[in-house]
């Protein structure tokens, strides 16, 4: 499949997320009056969460040993001295490369007007000849363009030969625009030896069976778009014994929320499913988040090994 090809892969409909969600409420019997809220039944005991297969395991491991996910690159500083985050730039992950401690690497993806995926949280952080873009550019324009005022922007291609060059890295994805499964498509159809180099982060319960089909064994539900009847305890719960996660993600501004820390109380009564939250660097917030039962975070600093330990 050609890169314009993919580019028209036909998006979800809402309908289709409704129809969905609704037979996940209905099989799961969720409570009358719990919408809206992020806690399950007081009293009714967690059901396990299927067996997952060995690398799914193996990976929930490492990420419980290593705690950390290095955000959009990681920090990097500019010419002037400054620290600039959130870039997906060349330098800052040339910059992850040689100092980073973690071997878990997160980054933003859309596509190119043309059909390229390329590394990027949104086009306004690019200017093209000192103006910030404001739609998707071509690729060759995209590759013109300059990140944060000064960095160079990165390709899905230079992405996938960094990762080639560098077998001890994954990558964690997050891809903007409603293009992730693909952008995916990309990746598996042109480098399939890296499907088990990605941690694919999925954004509904219904891209799932979409990401796994591709052949990638890693997948990770974050729950910055659900809508709270997606992320009820009960309906992840019941998601979860026929769908193997690597892990939930959810935002680390929800623990300020006693119904948001309920619920991540009840899920962790679940063994084998770490919970992660994005985004943290101030050290006191990270120790903050492990005691409430997080088991890791995303943090835009590339030593986290001497930021404060979950044990």
């Amino acid at each position: 499949m050609g890169k314009m090809g993919i580019l028209k892969t036909v998006k979800r409909s809402f309908c289709v997320r409704s129809l969905v969600l609704t037979v996940s409420l209905a099989a799961v019997s969720v409570q009358t009056g719990c919408r809206g809220t992020y806690a399950g039944s007081e009293d009714t005991a967690p059901e396990s969460v299927a067996e997952s297969d060995p690398l799914v395991e193996e990976m929930r491991d490492l990420i419980r040993s290593k705690q950390f996910i290095i955000h959009a690159g990681g920090e990097i500083t500019n010419s002037s001295g400054k620290v600039k985050t959130v870039t997906d730039s060349r330098e800052a992950i040339e910059n992850y490369l040689e100092n980073g401690e973690s071997p878990f690497l997160e980054i933003d993806l859309s596509m190119t007007s043309d059909g390229a995926p390329v590394c990027i949280h949104s086009w306004k952080r690019c200017r093209l000849n000192g103006v910030a873009l404001e739609e998707a550019p071509t690729l060759e324009e995209f590759q013109k363009s300059k990140v944060s005022v000064e960095f160079t922007p990165m390709t899905g291609d230079d992405l996938a030969g960094i990762m080639q060059d560098h077998p001890d890295i994954y990558v964690v994805t997050d891809v903007k625009d409603g293009y992730n499964e693909t952008c995916m498509t990309y990746f598996a159809e042109t480098y399939p030896d890296l499907r088990n180099r990605f941690i694919v982060q999925i954004y509904h319960a219904d891209e799932y069976d979409g990401i796994a089909s591709l052949g990638y064994p890693y997948i990770l539900f974050t729950l910055y778009e659900t809508e709270s009847e997606e992320h009820h305890v009960s309906v992840l719960r019941e998601f979860m014994k026929d769908h193997p996660l690597v892990a939930i993600t959810f935002r680390a501004k929800d623990l300020k929320s006693k119904p948001w820390r309920r619920w991540l109380k009840k899920l962790n009564q679940d063994p084998g499913i770490p919970m992660l939250v994005h985004t943290l660097d101030d050290e006191d917030k990270i120790e903050e988040a492990f005691a409430y039962g997080v088991t890791g975070i995303y943090t835009n600093k590339l030593s986290p090994g001497g930021l404060p330990d979950a044990s």
